[in-house]
């Protein structure tokens, strides 16, 4: 989709309980070149690693478009790097190939709040949740959408037309962690309107703007009553 995006399509047997429980999906990513030591499921839900193999990285992507009549769900996956190096999910979605195996636990939660208006952040890793989440809104409702890329090269990374949503854009520092944008962002916050409980605010990227999202929000007492979705997607 863009230098930093790619899109990959999942293929399995049985897609339906990834269509309809939720907009995220937890995975297994197997190491490149290494033949995967997959885990039991026991009785009580948790994972039964083999003795004496590696535990595979787990990590969450958003279902960026699901088929259930073909068996198929996309995901975008962002290629960066993590604190330590190079994320897992980067490494093994620079690999995939078709065939390439992967596991896909069960979906978890995301869907956009009841409300008349929607003021949303996302930044580079949350642009696939911000974009499916504007497509599961009434046709009549647009949400008030900040984005925040690392440059406009990324913008591509957001494929919904302009005709469904006009996002602002922030192209600039390293997305969800850069002190300057993450003031713009906060300004932008700040010029937004408020209509109580009838709003939906939902910020997802990195922990520091996550960080400084939650310490705004706290201090605004005309926030009271909205309704408030605020998630760290990588740190």
């Amino acid at each position: 989709l863009s230098p930093q995006m790619r899109r990959l399509r999942l293929k399995c047997s049985d897609i339906k309980p990834f269509a309809t429980e939720g907009i995220h999906i937890r995975m297994l990513l197997p190491c490149a070149g290494a033949e995967p030591a997959w885990p039991d499921l026991q009785p009580d839900g948790r994972l039964l690693w083999p003795p004496g193999k590696p535990r595979m990285a787990r990590r969450t992507y958003t279902i960026r478009a699901v088929n259930v009549p073909q068996s198929w769900i996309d995901v975008d996956v962002l290629l960066h790097s993590d604190a330590d190096g190079p994320s897992p999910g980067s490494v093994w979605a620079e690999h995939a190939a078709p065939g390439s195996p992967v596991g896909v636990l069960s979906p978890a939660r995301g869907l956009p709040a009841r409300a008349s208006q929607h003021i949303w952040v996302a930044d580079a890793c949350a642009l696939p949740a911000a974009a499916r989440m504007v497509e599961m809104l009434p046709p009549d409702q647009t949400p008030a959408l900040l984005l925040w890329v690392a440059n406009e090269h990324e913008r591509a990374a957001f494929d919904l037309p302009a005709s469904r949503v006009r996002p602002q854009w922030l192209c600039s520092g390293e997305p969800g962690a850069s002190v300057p944008e993450i003031a713009k962002v906060l300004q932008w916050l700040e010029c937004q309107s408020w209509n109580g409980s009838d709003t939906a605010l939902w910020i997802a990227g990195g922990l520091p703007m996550i960080q400084a999202a939650r310490a705004w929000v706290a201090a605004q007492p005309r926030l009271v009553g909205v309704q408030k979705m605020i998630h760290t997607y990588w740190r």
